[in-house]
């Protein structure tokens, strides 16, 4: 019999329910999967555990962005890092929704037992892991700045409000951006490096621009508006998911080095990343073997509209 490990923030999102947690131990458990369930009490915690794991076949992560960033941190510190499920249960959960995994602990539960080992490319920002984003600038303070507690009671909600916050404090920086060769400089609002759909927020990039395992992130760099009338042309380029070189700089790339004057101050994940004048994000190729059912079976799945 498989053994599997279960990694849970019982504080992540709205507090994931006693009957969804019993019903998806049960299927791993008719599946001859032993699960054996870890509940985490502290910042730190869903690290410790990935690393410290032994005799688990596979370990599965349920918990928002934040509790998975600790997983995949504590699990690439291992020299055999075991194969992830994930269940997510956070307040957006953006990872998660990029790759088309289920909310439904059941449904999710069903799909790890009965999927099969993906590799999936991780960042790394001075070493510190991420699954899905690395961004600095505006609005990205909101993420590890909102009290768990309000995240709970409104969603996404309250990464918005905490967002309108920031607004007075926005401050461009002045940024040397090196990547495939070419070198960027200019005063940027906001930079991210992700592979993800969801960048910042509300914005979504196209399906068909981002691959999790083809060994390149996705660069956006938002620069200084000269006038109130560039800044609204930028965020409707973001909302229509269209990239205008005047306002957006978008590329891919496999490194990306940053180098400014002041600190930048990094959100990996939705979690604080650490300040740096000198920064340098790269992808790990194949890092990650997420266990997930393949799109085209998920889809078989799904009953027909009448």
């Amino acid at each position: 019999m498989k053994k599997a490990l279960w990694i849970i923030n019982p504080c992540s999102g709205k507090t994931t329910s006693r009957a969804g947690l019993g019903e998806g131990l049960h299927i791993f458990s008719r599946a001859d999967i032993e699960p054996t369930v870890y509940f985490t009490r502290a910042k730190g915690d869903a690290a410790a555990a990935a690393e410290k794991a032994q005799g688990y076949d596979m370990l599965v992560c349920c918990g928002g962005d934040g509790t998975l960033n600790e997983v995949i941190n504590g699990l690439l510190r291992r020299p055999d890092p075991l194969p992830l499920g994930y269940i997510p249960s956070g307040t957006t959960n953006d990872f998660a929704a990029s790759l088309g995994l289920s909310k439904r602990i059941a449904e999710a539960a069903r799909d790890i037992v009965e999927g099969e080992p993906t590799p999936i490319d991780v960042g790394s920002l001075q070493g510190r892991r991420f699954s899905y984003i690395a961004s600095f600038g505006a609005f990205t303070r909101a993420s590890y700045s909102t009290p768990q507690k309000v995240k709970n009671a409104w969603g996404h909600l309250a990464y918005i409000f905490e967002g309108i916050k920031e607004v007075t404090n926005i401050k461009p920086m002045q940024i040397s951006v090196l990547a495939n060769g070419r070198r960027y400089e200019d005063n940027y609002l906001f930079g991210a490096v992700s592979n993800s759909t969801s960048v910042a927020g509300p914005f979504k990039l196209r399906r068909d621009m981002v691959d999790f395992s083809d060994g390149r992130f996705e660069v956006m760099l938002i620069r200084q508006p000269k006038k109130n009338a560039d800044l609204y042309a930028a965020i409707q380029n973001l909302a229509n998911q269209e990239y205008d070189p005047r306002y957006i700089t978008f590329f891919h790339a496999d490194k990306v080095e940053l180098t400014s004057s002041e600190k930048i101050e990094w959100t990996l994940d939705g979690e604080y990343g650490g300040g740096y004048t000198e920064s340098m994000v790269q992808v790990l190729p194949h890092a990650l073997q997420l266990i997930c059912r393949p799109a085209a079976e998920k889809a078989k799945r799904k009953p027909k509209k009448e």
